[in-house]
């Protein structure tokens, strides 16, 4: 029929616009790759009303997904080489670690070894005391002798002398002062059996350096086979037994590692001819600062 035939031209007439249609599309699509042959990225990127068509999106999801592709492989890199890095930081630390345990293991024993090796010294210590107490009093009769420094601290060594220090000598009252006062007592102490060879030395701090000889038995043990002795006046200025007691009832407490420290460096700087203050060396407690 008549109707029948209208609709069928109807029908096609609109199939032959749409081919039109979607063939202009692909031609104009097909434009926005660009004259060079490259892929057309700068037509894709300015040709932002194409992207709807089939072609530019299939063109824009290739590059999308190469360059993401390639950040993905990027950042698979750089975590493995962060991994390395730091698995490498923890075996040398560890490393560090376990060397410095050795080393510190290694000289808190021999620290405590040493120690206990100058054990036997201290009665000869303790009747060094008592005889200068009872030598001084011959001069100053109300005196009283302490033992400070590094026997009184527990920081003892090999070669470490033994401090002594005279109170109430009242040596401004005697004549050429300090040094006086120990000319005085040097001259007593060198008719003494228990000492020998007491010698002033005049410094800073003026003293008298001596030596307590020991018996056979016992003379291994300091580095100079005598006990030696550094004795000193209290003039009221006298700091040596107050940094005792700071460095005995304060630091030695709260840095267990003092001790040992303390005591390798003396024995380094002894090595060296450097551990009296008197000849140009470190005196024990500025190596107590120091350490």
């Amino acid at each position: 029929s008549e109707a029948a035939m209208a609709a069928a031209a109807e029908a096609a007439a609109a199939e032959a616009g749409q081919g039109c249609s979607s063939a202009s599309d692909d031609a104009d699509s097909d434009a926005g790759e660009g004259a060079d042959g490259t892929g057309g990225i700068t037509g894709l990127l300015g040709a932002s009303p194409r992207l709807g068509t089939g072609l530019a999106r299939r063109q824009w999801a290739a590059f999308a997904s190469g360059i993401g592709l390639r950040l993905s492989e990027e950042e698979m890199e750089e975590r493995a080489r962060r991994r390395r890095l730091a698995s490498d930081a923890a075996r040398g630390a560890s490393a560090r670690a376990e060397r410095l345990g050795r080393i510190s293991a290694g000289v808190e024993a021999w620290a405590t070894a040493t120690q206990e090796s100058l054990s036997p010294l201290h009665a000869w210590v303790a009747r060094s005391r008592a005889a200068l107490q009872v030598a001084a009093a011959r001069i100053w009769p109300d005196c009283t002798v302490e033992v400070y420094g590094s026997w009184a601290a527990g920081l003892q060594a090999h070669h470490s002398d033994v401090d002594l220090l005279v109170r109430g000598a009242e040596p401004g009252s005697c004549a050429g002062g300090m040094v006086g006062a120990l000319r005085e007592l040097a001259a007593l102490l060198g008719g003494e059996e228990w000492i020998s060879q007491p010698t002033l030395v005049s410094a800073r701090m003026p003293l008298i350096k001596a030596f307590a000889p020991l018996p056979p038995h016992l003379a291994p043990l300091p580095r100079s086979g005598r006990l030696a002795l550094d004795i000193s006046l209290d003039d009221g200025g006298h700091a040596g037994a107050s940094s005792t007691a700071f460095t005995k009832d304060v630091l030695l407490p709260s840095l267990p590692a003092l001790r040992p420290l303390v005591l390798v460096l003396k024995s380094l700087l002894a090595s060296r001819g450097l551990s009296d203050g008197y000849t140009g060396g470190l005196t024990g407690y500025a190596i107590v600062l120091m350490a």
